[in-house]
């Protein structure tokens, strides 16, 4: 069986401030990479075959620090 797991990107400061981002790219600030981090970590031990991202940074941020617990997937927009 396939098990899809879906990960919301971390804090911006657009997040924080309640402004509205749509497809403005905005990166993760200093929480937000903590969150990616910690979630990173949180799916260390799980199996993933592929990482897919929206080209976003922050975004991008948040499946790189995934990928940094899995280091043979490579990420895919």
């Amino acid at each position: 069986m396939t098990t899809i797991i879906l990960v919301r990107h971390g804090e911006t400061d657009w997040n924080k401030q309640q402004v509205f981002r749509g497809r403005i790219d905005v990166p993760l600030n200093s929480v937000g990479l903590e969150q990616a981090r910690a979630t990173g970590e949180a799916l260390g031990n799980y199996k993933i075959d592929a990482i897919y991202s929206s080209p976003l940074s922050r975004a991008m941020e948040t499946a790189r620090a995934v990928g940094t617990f899995h280091p043979n997937i490579s990420i895919k927009e």
